[in-house]
């Protein structure tokens, strides 16, 4: 009984992880694609450890963690409350 369930439980385990190896798709079937997600024309701070950070970016990370102040919950949803404009005047890039 004990090698029958071994035996069954191999079983399993070999014919799970057949599909694990082999193509470059994720499990819903779209292609993973081999491009970076962030921009590699414009430096982003948050790429960038602590000790490698310049007095710039370390002045924008401080405009970066005033803007939580400006979000709220609506419909189930994080809404940034400033237009455009009011973002940019803060001194933060357009990127962000």
């Amino acid at each position: 009984m004990k090698w029958l369930i071994l035996s069954i439980s191999f079983l399993f385990l070999i014919l799970s992880c057949h599909n694990a190896v082999g193509d470059k798709s994720n499990m819903r079937g779209h292609e993973v694609l081999d491009t970076p997600h962030f921009d590699p024309k414009y430096e982003h701070v948050q790429l960038s450890p602590d000790s490698l950070r310049t007095p710039e970016d370390l002045l924008l990370i401080e405009k970066l963690k005033v803007i939580h102040k400006c979000l709220k919950a609506e419909g189930n949803e994080v809404v940034l409350s400033l237009t455009k404009e009011q973002f940019l005047a803060v001194g933060i890039p357009e990127q962000y």
